[in-house]
């Protein structure tokens, strides 16, 4: 990974520290403490790191998922080395508190590895002077915010000032002791450099940085740039997190395991000296008769005074006797089962610290008291019903030290849940049980209304052919589940069909004959249904009436069938056919009727039309009239018969036969114009020949004129009237009345 130099790096001399936390491999409980290695950053071993090597453009950092609680107090002491390079040295180290636990770098040379990192409080340790953020030429410390580390903005909290009091350079190969403390009932944070307090701030951080939260994460970054130092930490402690943790030993035994080793630490004095080898040294060997609490006093390489305590209990491991496992065969009842052991653990040590103990079992008590042959858990049985199984309890610390218990698992069989039912059309009873006493019950509930009583299984109110399952539960100790599909005898199949007619409709199929026609609901309008055949006859046309049909056997059912009568025709009452008379004016004529059909069946060509002379002829279909047709009166009413193709079914209407009389034409007299420029054309008014043609009638005749015979007979292309003629001289023009 590269990082690019700020520009200034090759100007002035800029020095910047980020404190990376280092945990000693020598003191155990620093181990609690996972470091998170991001960028350049290695770990050396012994609780130290290096976070840049002296090399340019490089970037590292070292995180912790350990949150630290700001409504407590705390104090972190380090040795960092910023390496032996002055004025050619960059750029320098910062210890960050910061929002979440994410391993990050921010912008590294100028930034410190620190910069856009945000919520977070930084103490940097900057060794590079960068001019246009406000730098001293001085190595120096400030305490920044939210990842900004220019010193003339408001995120800048405290300094900068000169890190070292006796010195302006901090880059001298030599390993220097920083410290930073916080005091929660004050807001305040100190940071001390060589045994000096250099630089505090006090502030509600909590709230104007983290936003309320107490709980933050701490870590260390640095960088080079142009310029480049070897960026070292070596950890030394931390008072949120104990260097020592409690210790068993057995009777009559000691312990050298014990250190409370600080780096630098000048003086060690533990309390009470009973059972101490030697109270000054950090690691004696303790050998207590009884259970002591030991208080360790550091003088630290500052003069500062810490203290660390830890119980040490004294006493063989006590190995209660747990109570017996029972448990019920699982499905195959095969007589073994998987027993959890471990479950037994808490029971064995009772108040005893189970850190401090290796629970062990075993399946007799030789390979108990030698800690051979351990068995793991779960454990399934070997011996039914009930097998010995026995327990080691040992120090963690010393497995020479140890005491023994045991108790037993059993088995028990599971009760025989199996059943057998005799169904019925509606439900079903119990006809065989092993185990009596249990409960019976639907799995799933049927949402159709069935019953079935709990005691007894007996189903009620089923429905015929339905499946239910049914399960029954024992209730002794080893209570079991047995299930069946019970299915209700199949109900008789009540399918029918009907074919209507134009009266009503009769029965087509029926699967089981034997049952019982009804309408569903009764209509109103006089319609009969014969019960046994299920005919239907008085019927409405196009009306629906909904059959029910029951059969009779012993697993009765119902089916319902929606039956249509068939409608009448849609026929139309024509207007009057009007034709005119024949060459004899006796108002008798050749008619043909079919040309009304249309207009009767409205054009439906699955309607049939036919004629006849009397409304009985019509209605049975009898005699109907031959086409043409020639009437015998004047006017004459004919019968008209529709009737469906598809269906057979018919409605009559009536037509009106009517013969009239042509209007009789005379021939006029040529109409004349006088021409004034002999060129054969001139204006006539057509309408003079009226009375003329009409032979002195007119009253209710319509007169028009046309240039040809077509156009006078199919009554179009009239002339309007006055007329110039197309025709020089004579031409003939064609009247139509």
């Amino acid at each position: 990974m590269m990082f690019t130099s700020h520009p200034s790096y090759e100007r002035t001399k800029f020095k910047i520290f980020v404190f990376s936390i280092v945990l000693l491999c020598t003191l155990p409980s620093y181990s609690q403490l996972t470091p998170i290695i991001v960028g350049n950053a290695s770990d050396l071993g012994n609780g130290c790191y290096r976070i840049t090597p002296n090399a340019i453009n490089q970037g590292g950092a070292v995180w912790y998922d350990n949150a630290i609680d700001l409504s407590s107090d705390f104090r972190i002491s380090f040795n960092a080395n910023f390496g032996s390079n002055d004025s050619n040295g960059a750029d320098g180290m910062a210890f960050l508190l910061k929002g979440n636990s994410n391993p990050e770098i921010g912008l590294t040379g100028v930034g410190i590895g620190y910069q856009g990192i945000t919520p977070s409080l930084a103490i940097e340790f900057d060794t590079w002077q960068n001019t246009e953020i406000s730098d001293p030429i001085a190595d120096h410390i400030a305490i920044t915010s939210n990842g900004n580390n220019d010193h003339s903005l408001a995120d800048n909290l405290a300094g900068p000032i000169q890190a070292s009091n006796a010195s302006i350079n901090i880059e001298d190969g030599n390993d220097h002791n920083v410290k930073i403390e916080w005091t929660t009932a004050t807001n305040t944070l100190v940071v001390s450099f060589d045994c000096e307090q250099r630089l505090s701030y006090t502030g509600d951080i909590v709230n104007s940085i983290f936003g309320g939260n107490q709980n933050v994460f701490f870590g260390f970054t640095g960088s080079t740039g142009g310029a480049s130092n070897e960026h070292l930490i070596c950890f030394n402690y931390i008072s949120f997190n104990p260097m020592i943790l409690d210790q068993n030993i057995c009777n009559g035994d000691s312990i050298d395991t014990i250190d409370a080793t600080i780096g630098g630490a000048t003086n060690y004095n533990w309390m009470p000296t009973t059972g101490v080898s030697d109270p000054s040294l950090p690691n004696p060997v303790f050998n207590p008769t009884t259970t002591t609490t030991y208080i360790v006093e550091i003088t630290d390489s500052c003069g500062d005074v810490l203290s660390e305590t830890f119980t040490l209990f004294v006493g063989n491991p006590i190995s209660n006797t747990p109570p017996n496992i029972t448990s019920c065969d699982d499905a195959s009842n095969d007589g073994t089962e998987a027993f959890d052991l471990d479950a037994q653990t808490n029971a064995i040590l009772g108040t005893q610290d189970p850190s401090n103990f290796n629970v062990s079992f075993y399946e007799n008590q030789t390979d108990a008291d030698n800690g051979t042959n351990a068995i793991t858990s779960p454990y399934s049985n070997t011996v039914a019903p009930c097998q010995q199984i026995f327990v080691r309890v040992e120090l963690i610390s010393n497995t020479s030290c140890f005491s023994t218990t045991s108790f037993q698992i059993c088995l028990d069989p599971l009760d025989d849940a199996t059943f057998s039912m005799n169904p019925n059309c509606t439900g079903a009873e119990v006809a065989s049980v092993v185990t009596s006493g249990g409960t019976f019950a639907f799995n799933p509930s049927p949402t159709d209304g069935a019953i079935i009583d709990a005691t007894t299984g007996e189903v009620t109110n089923g429905t015929p052919s339905a499946t239910y399952t049914v399960e029954h539960t024992t209730s002794g100790t080893c209570p079991s589940i047995s299930s069946i599909d019970l299915t209700l005898d199949d109900s008789d199949d009540s399918s029918f069909t009907m074919t209507p007619n134009c009266d009503g409709g009769t029965v087509e199929t029926i699967t089981t004959t034997g049952g019982t026609f009804v309408f569903t609901p009764s209509p109103t309008d006089g319609t009969i249904i014969d019960a046994s055949t299920g005919e239907v006859t008085n019927g409405t046309p196009s009306m629906t009436y909904t059959i029910e049909y029951t059969t009779t056997g012993i697993c009765s059912s119902t089916s319902t069938f929606d039956l249509t009568v068939n409608p009448t025709p849609a026929l139309i009452a024509p207007t009057p056919l009007t034709v005119c008379d024949d060459e004899t004016p006796d108002g008798l004529t050749s008619i043909d009727l079919t040309i009304k059909n249309n207009e009767i069946s409205g054009n439906d060509p699955n309607y049939s039309v036919t004629y006849y002379a009397t409304q009985a002829d019509a209605d049975n279909e009898v005699n109907p009239l031959a086409i043409p047709y020639t009437n015998t009166t004047n006017p004459e009413v004919v019968f008209v018969r529709v009737e469906d193709i598809n269906t057979g079914c018919h409605g009559t209407t009536t037509l009106t036969l009517q013969v009239e009389q042509a209007p009789v034409a005379c021939t006029p007299t040529p109409l004349e114009y006088c021409d004034p420029d002999s060129d054969g054309f001139g204006e006539f008014t057509l309408t003079d020949a009226d009375v003329e043609v009409a032979c002195g009638v007119t009253a209710g005749l319509v007169i028009s004129y046309h240039e040809t015979m077509a156009d006078a007979q199919n009554n179009v292309n009239a002339l309007t009237s006055p007329y110039s003629n197309i025709v020089a001289d004579t031409q003939i023009i064609y009247v139509r009345i």
